[in-house]
């Protein structure tokens, strides 16, 4: 989502998984695309999910066998 207050800030957000399966937190990523940016948006929201979903893993590692 496109960041209201800062032009050319896209706000990436993915809910983390509890061990019940409910969403207990938000992860929250600035992205900011320049001439300098290492990442494209497409790679940036894939790494931002995955980070998600581990942080949910060390909060619920046994559902994850």
């Amino acid at each position: 989502m496109a960041d209201g207050l800062q032009p050319g800030v896209i706000d990436l957000a993915f809910p983390v998984i509890g061990p019940f399966g409910h969403s207990v937190a938000a992860l929250t990523v600035p992205y900011v695309a320049t001439t300098y940016s290492v990442l494209d948006l497409a790679t940036a929201r894939r790494h931002a999910a995955q980070a998600a979903g581990e942080i949910g893993l060390v909060l619920a590692p046994e559902s994850s066998q």
